[in-house]
């Protein structure tokens, strides 16, 4: 039996009745399993990590902004999620808050779902009072979490904003 083995995958594990080893991984990118099969049962797990990537440098309108992905998914954040503008958000991708990201399966959302939470700051509002400009200085920000889905399962449980890329930190 052969098995497709995402690229992003970092790790496997191999189980089921009579499970025996992890299997052999192909030059081509498959699983490899090479046994006698008698109504046995095969589970697989890949272990997928959240990796947030970059545009091209080209690409003007996503400098300095990331996307979150989990192996050939992308997500986003969805304003139902969130309780202030989504562009307010920007994400901690340095590499020692890459643990930061957690992946969550939420059996109750969307009938299933994997959902990443990742660090976030947000701008402080205090000392606005109501003006609409003042002198650029870098604002305050305080830290938060923010809930991405994957970007197929979008509006699906109410109208609202939708933000793939996002702002870095």
């Amino acid at each position: 039996m052969s098995v497709r083995v995402n690229g992003e995958a970092v790790s496997r594990t191999l189980g089921g009745n009579n499970a025996d080893g992890n299997g052999e991984r192909s030059d081509d990118g498959y699983l490899v399993i090479d046994r006698e099969w008698d109504g046995d049962r095969v589970e697989i797990t890949f272990e997928l990590p959240v990796v947030p990537v970059q545009a091209h440098p080209s690409v003007a309108v996503d400098a300095g902004r990331v996307a979150l992905t989990r192996g050939p998914l992308v997500y986003c954040l969805e304003g139902v999620d969130h309780d202030r503008p989504l562009h307010q958000y920007r994400i901690e991708t340095d590499a020692e808050t890459e643990s930061n990201f957690n992946a969550d399966y939420r059996d109750a959302l969307l009938d299933g779902v994997v959902t990443v939470t990742a660090a976030a700051t947000v701008p402080k509002l205090e000392g606005w009072d109501g003006q609409l400009y003042r002198p650029a200085a870098e604002p305050t920000r305080s830290r938060e979490s923010v809930t991405a889905i994957p970007y197929y399962a979008w509006d699906n449980r109410a109208p609202g904003e939708l933000r793939v890329w996002l702002r870095k930190c």
